[in-house]
């Protein structure tokens, strides 16, 4: 049971079953292989200088399960990408203070210009205030908020009676691509849990936070180092679309989950053609996500997707096998496309 609501999330690069321990771990930045490390640096130069996106686009996915002698829908992907609204600080609202008509003495003109003083200092304030707030809404606006949401749905709430309404978050810098949060926030059942990764560039560490919501108390958690550009379970999905995919390439780049570091690895397969039941006929490429067999994921199996055949790099399928049947994600919407 537990398998089939891991496959919701697995097609955004899996959580939970990870690995504990295994060769694609980087436990040590320090030691990072000068190959890897260009690899590493390749893909990150590739997202800087070609955004496959833009503010507000937005994927939907439905996902399908067949094992036999169940086949049905079993949940929803959808992919988001937006400005960072609400940003990390709370920004001062910038308000005069009210002051009470004093009664007249023979001290009037005293008063008078302690209050000019004061209104000066008042009108300095707020432009200073302002000025803050300039600044920090410059800060929210150079993050990407990228989010993924995952509901259940057909025969896994109605046969299985699992309801799954989960979250992950993902805050990126702009100018870089550095990822500097990442939040999953899972309702499943009576399960409610709050993962929080906070990456700090400078010291090259994460720490992660894993609460219980129901107890409000840091069930486990975690520091790790780590390296200075790392993506993580959702905007390594589109440092994937930002490369350039030609037969035959191999690419690779970071990921951090749960406070690990790991190397992803994607093999560009081939060109195909693709009928889909929304969009109609497209030209594909198709990827293998190299993240089973211990690499990322213990169980054994494989994960190929097909992206559109342009700069954009379109995800409208993707497809997992293993031992336990076949899950498929097929595109069923989106929105505010970036235009080639």
């Amino acid at each position: 049971m537990r398998l089939l609501l891991i496959l919701i999330f697995i097609i955004s690069f899996g959580f939970v079953v990870v690995t504990a321990q295994n060769s694609n771990i980087i436990n040590d930045p320090k030691t990072l292989p000068p190959a890897k490390a260009e690899k590493f640096a390749q893909a990150h130069n590739q997202i800087k200088s070609n955004l496959p996106f833009q503010t507000n686009e937005q994927l939907s996915y439905e996902l399908k399960l067949s094992l036999f002698p169940i086949y049905g829908t079993i949940g929803t992907l959808t992919f988001t990408v937006s400005d960072n609204e609400e940003g990390f600080s709370q920004s001062k609202e910038n308000t005069l203070p009210i002051k009470t008509k004093e009664k007249q003495t023979e001290n009037e003109t005293n008063i008078t210009e302690t209050t000019a003083i004061n209104t000066n200092e008042v009108t300095n304030d707020s432009k200073a205030n302002n000025q803050q707030n300039v600044v920090e809404k410059k800060v929210e606006n150079n993050i990407w908020k990228f989010t993924v949401e995952a509901k259940s749905k057909g025969i896994l709430t109605s046969i299985f009676r699992k309801n799954i309404s989960d979250v992950f978050t993902s805050y990126v810098n702009k100018n870089d691509f550095n990822i500097t949060k990442t939040i999953k926030k899972i309702e499943e059942g009576n399960k409610r849990r709050e993962m929080v990764s906070d990456f700090d560039q400078t010291k090259q560490k994460v720490k992660w936070i894993d609460t219980d919501l129901n107890t409000q108390k840091v069930v486990r958690s975690k520091e790790n180092p780590t390296l200075i550009w790392v993506t993580d379970i959702i905007n390594g999905w589109y440092v994937m679309r930002a490369q350039e995919l030609t037969v035959g390439k191999v690419f690779a780049f970071p990921l951090n989950d749960e406070g690990e570091t790991y190397e992803i690895e994607v093999a560009v397969l081939a060109k195909e053609k693709l009928e889909t039941d929304d969009f109609g006929k497209f030209s594909t490429i198709k990827l293998d996500m190299k993240i089973f067999n211990g690499k990322y994921i213990r169980r054994k199996g494989t994960l190929h997707l097909w992206v559109t055949d342009d700069s954009r790099h379109i995800p409208l399928r993707a497809q997992i096998k293993s031992g336990f049947g076949t899950v498929t994600a097929n595109l069923i919407e989106m929105k505010n496309i970036k235009n080639l």
